[in-house]
């Protein structure tokens, strides 16, 4: 039975306002004087550079020829949105960190309103503060002003959730369709989202009971994906097919590591905050680790109540497991300009998770306190 204890519908409409307000003036007092600090042509000196320098290169490229002779680093939409931002905003990167900044903001609107109504309203409090600190913390402060397709990926994968749960809570054929162009477009974003995709098929096709309306959805998908060759053989003149394009050449470390487990635990201990494994130049993330001690409780407690997992609960914990799993075998640890990046999108997604465990053990210790 999923508890309204925020009786307001009011409540998301109202920081769907209030919180791009606050993130675009953080934005915009962090960019002040608004300098232009992209220079294309250092970028021609044939020496290596970072993921967010030849994003901007490739986006330069496509919008100066319209061809490419480099493809993207790993996202080709991102390629495409920075490409787009420079074909109407010129080769300055203040307006993408502008739009990046409204961008976790609406994701953090997102999934408050895709879980808010899963707990109590204190816990629902404590939800929205946790996602904006969390956002905070580790996408503004780090990433946000850097071109980075996890940017992208967070803003698609929080619209998604948002359409995927809605429209089977509601029936809503629309949300449906939305979801499958947004499961697509996460696939074209970030590569390891594959995984998820195909699980998300067979997920949607259990509660919807209906094989036509799980056709159309996969069909969606199908074709929104192949936005990526039809648009790879117009810019870089090759029929480049997701997801088997360079998943074995590529260089830079994402995929330089494939499936190597003798680094999956460095990986671990890092996802759960403890960096100084990635690199002994990065901190413990505190935050992280209680986070993820509190989803590990309510994974257990949910195990030991035999209570079957709902449909927020299987789609939410499919999309964590797949992402990092990959994650864990492929990211390379010794690549220390990846920082924590990979993390990112999924991070986000524990919160609810850890909030409503967190939130039971209060009240446990509450009920404790009041019987002594």
């Amino acid at each position: 039975m999923i508890k309204n204890s925020i009786n307001s519908s009011k409540i998301p409409t109202a920081l769907f306002i209030l919180l791009p307000i606050l993130f675009l003036c953080l934005a915009l007092f962090k960019l002040y004087p608004f300098e232009n600090t992209l220079f294309l042509e250092k970028f021609y000196d044939g020496t290596p550079h970072d993921d967010w320098d030849w994003y901007a290169l490739y986006a330069s490229e496509i919008v100066t020829t319209g061809i490419s002779t480099i493809t993207p680093p790993t996202s080709w939409l991102y390629g495409q949105f920075i490409a787009l931002c420079f074909c109407i905003f010129g080769e300055t990167n203040i307006p993408i960190y502008i739009l990046q900044s409204l961008f976790l903001s609406i994701s953090i609107v997102l999934l408050y309103a895709s879980f808010y109504n899963k707990m109590g309203k204190t816990a629902g409090l404590l939800l929205l503060f946790s996602l904006t600190l969390f956002g905070f913390l580790d996408v503004f402060k780090y990433y946000t002003f850097r071109c980075l397709s996890e940017n992208l990926a967070l803003f698609i994968v929080s619209l998604f959730l948002f359409c995927f749960i809605k429209g089977i809570e509601r029936n809503n054929t629309k949300l449906h369709i939305a979801s499958s162009v947004l499961l697509g477009l996460l696939c074209i974003t970030r590569p390891n989202i594959f995984p998820f995709a195909i699980a998300t098929i067979f997920i949607y096709a259990w509660y919807i009971s209906n094989y036509k309306k799980t056709i159309v959805f996969t069909l969606v998908f199908v074709f929104t994906i192949l936005l990526q060759p039809l648009g790879n053989l117009f810019l870089i003149q090759s029929f480049s097919f997701f997801p088997i394009e360079r998943l074995s050449t590529q260089s830079g470390g994402y995929f330089l590591t494939a499936f190597d487990f003798s680094k999956a635990y460095r990986n671990t201990m890092s996802l759960f905050g403890f960096m100084s494994f990635t690199s002994p130049e990065f901190r413990w993330r505190p935050h992280w680790t209680v986070m993820w001690i509190l989803f590990v409780i309510y994974c257990i407690n949910k195990i030991k109540s035999k209570v079957k997992f709902e449909m927020w609960e299987i789609i939410s914990l499919t999309f964590i497991i797949t992402y990092y799993a990959v994650i864990l075998f492929v990211a390379d640890p010794d690549n220390g300009n990846y920082g924590f990046r990979f993390y990112i999108p999924g991070i986000l997604i524990v919160l609810p998770f850890a909030i409503i465990s967190a939130s039971k053990i209060g009240k446990r210790i509450v009920s404790y306190f009041n019987k002594l």
